[in-house]
């Protein structure tokens, strides 16, 4: 009885231990179970986690932590509008709710913004609400984008090629036509099955500057320029060209792909105005502003070579009178004459301009002796020519009208003088030769003494030797 009394506490210990241990065992397995679907979720490659029919988080796997950059113990509780705020009204709104309501899975894409990233999402209703499934899918949608880009560009190009009004052109290194489209039969008159196979020259009357423009592709693998080409019809245009050199993918050079637009009305439109800026309308010579920039670059060139070069003010004699007494038509149409008479006294690299009204200047650089002397002479021969070309009368209509003109002469080599200051120098020279009886020519003394002015005599010029100094411009001129 004792003995059963003293062994009691320790059987009593025992079972207590071992109902602690099954306890602890009990705990453990429990808290394996809670950790096992965590476990499992975690494992799931797509980020999930579940919604309560409140709206609230009741589970998130560690994929869904990292799309969504916030953590469990951060969003397990708490309502999704809430926490997503930028979510609420886009298509991921209106599916969850759609899901909940409707008892239905949806499957959507959506682009979040605050992640700037696209998301596949799959969502599955539940007894107590939502089971969201995600995953993301930005470079999956970047390349579809860019592929779609791509198609877009590829058959927007194709289009465009046969829409073009240019005209666009393939052709081997060989020369040899590949592609031509709609804007190149309509351009240059030839069908693409007439053209493919045969060589781009028929396009050049004078292959030249079409093989030029080729060697200058090949080295730099681009030309841009203008070229002139010509018509099935014969009839020839000017194209602006653009060659790109298409390489095969060993860098080898494999085709030309031309670019040629039409500019003919254009370069004609260009040229007529650039006339009408240039160039006098009554006689189609240069004027006053054309004149004052060949006069420039005429002072530069004299200076680089150190070589003479003279400025001849013409002004026709009595032409007012011709004005008054027979009316401003004829005396435009004794200009109009006057002016091919006074081209053909001069050299192509020589000017002559109208300066307005019956007053003409002349720009002799034409390479003049180095001895001075010599030089004079040489102008005063081509001053003789243009008194001559006076000779012949001037036909006006049913008259026959006799005129004559005082030319001025200024020297220069340098760069000493303006413009302005020359032809000032050349006005002053030429009223010295009306002052001298008219149909005269007289050269401008810088020091106002010893001028030559003069007059013709015979085959050639006699000088007057009475004039010794330059006169000062008369208060209006008469003629």
């Amino acid at each position: 009885m004792n003995k059963e009394k003293a062994t009691a506490p320790g059987r009593v210990n025992k079972k207590l231990l071992s109902a602690i241990e099954k306890q602890k065992a009990t705990a453990l397995g429990l808290s394996h179970a809670k950790l096992r679907p965590e476990r499992i979720l975690d494992g799931i490659t797509d980020a999930f986690y579940t919604l309560d029919r409140e709206w609230r988080f009741t589970c998130l796997n560690k994929e869904a932590e990292n799309l969504l950059r916030r953590s469990r113990s951060d969003l397990l509780g708490k309502v999704v509008w809430e926490e997503f705020k930028e979510a609420v009204g886009t298509i991921f709104d209106h599916e969850c709710r759609r899901a909940l309501m409707e008892n239905t899975t949806v499957k959507f894409e959506n682009f979040y913004a605050p992640l700037d990233g696209w998301f596949e999402v799959h969502v599955y209703p539940l007894e107590d609400g939502l089971a969201v499934y995600f995953n993301d899918i930005t470079k999956r949608k970047q390349s579809e984008q860019a592929r779609q880009e791509a198609e877009a560009r590829i058959r927007q190009q194709a289009s465009l090629l046969d829409k073009a009004t240019d005209a666009i052109i393939v052709h081997g290194i060989d020369h040899r036509i590949q592609f031509w489209n709609q804007g190149a039969q309509r351009l240059y008159g030839w069908t693409p099955e007439e053209v493919i196979g045969k060589s781009i020259e028929m396009l050049y009357d004078n292959p030249l500057a079409f093989h030029e423009a080729s060697k200058l592709l090949l080295n730099t693998d681009e030309w841009r320029g203008e070229i002139a080409q010509r018509r099935k019809d014969g009839s020839i245009l000017l194209a602006e060209a653009h060659w790109t050199l298409v390489r095969n993918d060993e860098g080898q050079a494999q085709s030309v792909f031309a670019i040629n637009t039409d500019i003919t009305q254009r370069k004609m439109a260009e040229n007529k105005i650039e006339h009408l800026a240039f160039y006098d309308s009554l006689t189609g010579l240069p004027n006053r502003q054309l004149l004052l920039d060949r006069l420039s670059q005429a002072l530069s060139a004299r200076a680089r070579k150190h070589r003479m070069g003279a400025l001849l003010f013409i002004d026709l004699d009595n032409f007012k009178l011709l004005n008054d007494t027979f009316g401003h038509d004829l005396g435009d149409l004794l200009l109009q004459q006057l002016a091919p008479r006074l081209i053909s006294c001069i050299r192509e690299s020589d000017t002559v301009a109208r300066l307005g009204g019956d007053e003409f200047v002349v720009i002799l650089i034409t390479d003049f002796s180095e001895n001075y002397e010599e030089s004079l002479a040489q102008i005063k021969a081509i001053c003789e020519r243009i008194h001559s070309a006076f000779n012949q009368p001037f036909n006006l209509r049913a008259y026959k009208h006799h005129s004559t003109a005082s030319i001025g002469v200024v020297l220069f080599n340098d760069q000493s003088h303006t413009t302005d200051e020359l032809l000032k120098q050349a006005d002053l020279a030429m009223y010295q030769a009306k002052a001298s009886g008219r149909n005269a020519m007289c050269f401008f003394d810088p020091d106002a003494s010893g001028n030559e002015c003069l007059h013709p005599s015979g085959g050639g010029f006699a000088q007057k030797l009475e004039e010794k100094r330059i006169c000062s411009p008369l208060s209006a001129r008469d003629g």
